[in-house]
């Protein structure tokens, strides 16, 4: 009878054929960050200095056995180049010159590399001053923009008057009257919750006829506004006015102290008085 293979044996020989058998590699995936740092030390240093020196010693080497064999005599080159370089020359002499180029090529590969860093370091020095003096520019034009704009800010007066031969709408008028010696586009005034002036608080723009421009020391006539006394309100009024000069430049929210009418005399007080 001739051998037979089981099933079991033919289902481990197609699984064989079909799935290659892995073994766990013995070399890691990754260098550690320190074998990293190390090797990229040896290369900056090391490496490619070590090719420049050996290509300079070869360059030299090759330029005399070239200048020994073309310019110099049989009797020169058979005692150069067969007797003093190759018979002459000890064993320990290639190591030794080994050795020196590594120590040359760490010499000046650090000094190289020190160099290299030092560029860096004062190029990052030199980006972050013009970095911080940058800064240091806007920080000073902010605040000589904001000295101007301060300056620039219009002194302003409010007055509330009242109406004389009136006897429709409301009864008196706010005016506002520019101190400041520049001229001003656009007035606008918000009044607050008050109960001289009303409960709820409301805006008015200075009327512009035919595009006025409002001048300096003169009173500009704002909106009617309803004035009624109260005795018990002592408090100032202030309202928050918004204006515009001709440079389209804006101020928002100056505070204006009202100055409010003085109150009526009764006739009782006159004939008192009297």
């Amino acid at each position: 009878m001739g051998d037979r293979v089981g099933p079991g044996r033919e289902l481990l020989a197609l699984r064989k054929a079909v799935i290659p058998v892995t073994y766990p590699s013995v070399m890691p995936e990754k260098f550690s960050p320190a074998v990293r740092e190390r090797a990229g030390v040896i290369r900056r240093i090391y490496w490619r200095m070590s090719f420049k020196i050996m290509g300079g010693v070869y360059a030299v080497i090759s330029l005399a056995t070239l200048g020994i064999s073309e310019f110099g005599t049989d009797g020169v080159q058979h005692e150069l180049l067969f007797r003093i370089l190759i018979h002459h020359v000890p064993v320990w002499v290639w190591p030794t010159a080994a050795l020196v180029i590594v120590a040359v090529s760490g010499v000046e590969g650090g000094v190289q590399d020190g160099r290299r860093l030092k560029l860096q370091h004062d190029s990052a020095l030199t980006a972050q001053k013009a970095l911080e003096d940058g800064q240091a520019a806007k920080a000073l034009l902010k605040i000589e923009q904001d000295r101007w704009y301060e300056e620039m800010r219009p002194d302003l007066e409010a007055r509330i008057v009242k109406w004389h031969g009136r006897n429709f709408g409301r009864s008196h008028r706010l005016e506002v009257r520019i101190k400041s010696p520049r001229l001003v586009a656009t007035l606008m005034a918000s009044l607050p919750s008050d109960p001289r002036t009303g409960l709820m608080g409301h805006d008015l723009e200075a009327p512009r006829p035919g595009n006025a421009i409002f001048r300096p020391g003169m009173w500009v006539y704002v909106g009617d506004v309803d004035y009624a006394e109260k005795p018990e309100c002592d408090d100032d009024l202030i309202i928050r006015v918004r204006c515009r000069n001709e440079e389209r430049i804006r101020w928002d929210d100056i505070p204006v102290t009202v100055k409010l009418p003085q109150p009526a005399l009764s006739p009782f007080a006159l004939s008192s008085n009297s």
